[in-house]
């Protein structure tokens, strides 16, 4: 994943959300092992599964999506159990920092600016 930004949101969810429960549901959903055997990051899934391709491999490639849906809602459960309020945390502390510095910036450049008008001002009525 990218780097953490003010801009990220916490991702809020219920396990009723994906499209691999409605699979579980329906007894459509691949074993654990056909998911591992389907390799579903393989490229040649690019082909199988193009606009071409589809209606012939339609199945495959939607037992392939419901893989790979169900391994990244498993990743978002670690990931959410493993750092609970850390997240959290870690955006507020980078918006106060984020926002210190422009702070810190906008008063140097102020004083600078200020400086020089002082100066030019003292040294053209002399």
């Amino acid at each position: 994943m990218g780097d953490i930004d003010d801009t990220n949101t916490l991702l809020s969810y219920s396990p009723g959300d994906f499209f691999y429960v409605k699979a579980n549901e329906n007894g459509t959903m691949p074993s654990p092992d056909q998911c591992t055997d389907m390799d579903v990051y393989a490229k040649t899934w690019d082909i199988s599964c193009n606009e071409k391709n589809y209606s012939e491999n339609a199945e495959q490639c939607f037992k392939k999506e419901l893989c790979k849906n169900k391994e990244k809602v498993e990743w978002i459960k670690n990931v959410d159990t493993r750092n609970s309020g850390s997240t959290r945390k870690y955006l507020d502390v980078n918006q106060k920092y984020n926002t210190e510095y422009l702070n810190t910036v906008n008063l140097g450049i102020g004083i600078i600016i200020v400086t020089a008008v002082i100066i030019k001002n003292t040294y053209n009525n002399i």
